[in-house]
């Protein structure tokens, strides 16, 4: 049986990690869940996702919870992706355990090729990252593909958390923001249409001059967040991110 104590919480890359770590420690997170360092350099996107859950915890029968961005999928569709995947990598559903209420709408209970008696398994669920209803930033910006990088976007529109982070203040947030809005209109004129957030991110951390990395730029974001807002009013902004990781984990443990 899998191991219900702990659940490893899979996502694609440093900046995804480093939102979940923050508010995970924020205890906006339920506690089980372990945010697992992800070897980038050898894996990275969806994919490379799949290949370190499969390669160093669903053989030991752990827990799993796959944090993916939505991109262009519909809600449900990263269900299918879910399965296609544990089955390419040589792994047999031997059971399909439906939620109460999605999202998640389904855990996977999986083994590593064909199981037999009560070969150890693994359980796994996936949690789509995205916010394509939120018209603050999907309209204003023209988002098309949605991912964890909006919920970051949406931290850094709000001034009071801007004004906490001391590595972008020095550059006024109404300036950064024309700013932002300046280049991207030349980019379309030039026919390089933004329609994710992590490029506006990108955009943005050239403008304000912040030198470190892109995680340590979200990390600094969700920090403030919670300084500025408190964690309860944080918890709002993360909807609906945080209702599904909690549901995810619910369902990871139910029998």
């Amino acid at each position: 049986m899998p191991d219900e104590k702990r659940i490893a919480v899979f996502c694609e890359g440093d900046d995804d990690r480093a939102v979940l770590v923050r508010l995970h420690a924020a205890e906006l997170l339920p506690a089980r869940l372990d945010i697992v360092k992800r070897v980038t350099a050898r894996h990275g996107g969806t994919e490379g996702m799949l290949d370190e859950w499969a390669a160093g915890h669903a053989p030991a029968g752990m827990s799993a919870v796959l944090v993916r961005d939505l991109d262009v999928l519909e809600a449900g569709q990263e269900l299918d992706w879910l399965q296609r995947g544990v089955s390419a990598r040589g792994f047999v559903v031997m059971a399909t355990v439906p939620a109460g209420e999605g999202p998640p709408a389904r855990r996977l209970d999986v083994a590593r090729g064909e199981p037999v008696g009560t070969a150890p398994h693994s359980r796994v669920t996936v949690v789509a990252a995205g916010l394509p209803d939120a018209a603050e930033i999907r309209d204003r910006f023209g988002l098309r593909s949605f991912a964890l990088d909006d919920y970051v976007l949406r931290l850094v529109l709000d001034q009071r958390i801007y004004e906490q982070v001391t590595e972008v203040r020095t550059v006024p947030h109404a300036k950064a923001l024309v700013k932002l809005d300046s280049f991207r209109d030349e980019m379309k004129a030039n026919g390089l249409e933004i329609t994710q957030a992590k490029r506006l991110l990108q955009l943005l951390r050239g403008i304000t001059g912040f030198r470190a990395s892109s995680a340590t730029f979200a990390d600094r974001f969700v920090e403030k967040a919670v300084v500025a807002l408190g964690a309860e009013a944080t918890a709002e902004v993360f909807q609906p991110l945080l209702r599904d990781l909690h549901a995810a984990a619910e369902l990871i443990v139910s029998e």
